[in-house]
């Protein structure tokens, strides 16, 4: 195989697999980058995805779910809303039913996700 280099912003390496997407990138900024043209949505650095629709449309009816922004994508608006909890932040999202979704979700903007099919374990999130 022919020395191929892959040239980016921030680095030049040399492709050592057939295939570039096979590559290691060390570097912590991406080519495409979307900060770059999209201003972080300032949510709470903890968050939870449910699945339990009614649950979150029960907090909005009680008022403890702030709407904060909306998750866009190809196939459905998502919203996003916050509350706190033990006086911490989170944000609440409803789950994606789909692979891909589910699997793209997290990274809506928060640094931390608690993810559970059956509900919330951990009680320090729970309502007493």
């Amino acid at each position: 195989m022919p020395t191929v280099i892959l040239k980016t912003n921030t680095m030049t390496m040399p492709l050592e697999k057939e295939y570039p997407i096979l590559e290691f990138d060390p570097a912590s900024e991406a080519v495409i980058e979307p900060t770059m043209i999209i201003p972080p949505a300032g949510l709470p650095e903890r968050g939870v995805i449910c699945f339990f629709r009614e649950a979150i449309e029960q907090m909005r009816r009680d008022g403890r779910l702030v709407p904060s922004c909306t998750l866009h994508t190809e196939t459905i608006d998502l919203p996003v809303y916050r509350t706190t909890v033990n006086e911490t932040p989170i944000c609440v999202i409803p789950a994606y039913s789909c692979a891909p979704g589910a699997a793209a979700q997290p990274d809506v903007g928060k640094t931390r996700s608690r993810l559970s099919g059956d509900g919330i374990q951990d009680r320090r999130f729970t309502r007493k």
